[in-house]
């Protein structure tokens, strides 16, 4: 399973910053090189998931949530798809009042 996804507000809440981690809960690295990854988004309550960002194999460790609005809660997680298609479980869930 993967490690949950670090969010930080930036500055005057113009967006997210969504820091990505190649690695497991357990600390084994994940080969950048060898998967791409999905992450998915909740605004408010997690029965309102959608797609972020679809699977990718970019290296990105960092990428930017600008569709925001304040008073809101949102929910970020990842998964990753193996060089042989496997998908691996959702991580935690990592969240964030703005």
């Amino acid at each position: 399973m993967p490690a949950p996804l670090g969010l930080n507000l930036l500055a005057d809440s113009v967006g997210i910053q969504v820091l990505v981690y190649f690695v497991s809960i357990n600390g084994v690295l994940i080969d950048s090189s060898k998967v791409s990854y999905q992450i998915l988004r909740y605004e408010n309550n997690p029965d309102n998931i959608k797609v972020l960002f679809d699977w990718t194999d970019k290296d990105w460790k960092v990428l930017i949530d600008k569709d925001i609005r304040t008073g809101r809660k949102y929910g970020y997680s990842v998964r990753f798809k193996g060089e042989f298609g496997e998908i691996s479980e959702l991580s935690a869930w990592s969240v964030i009042n703005i």
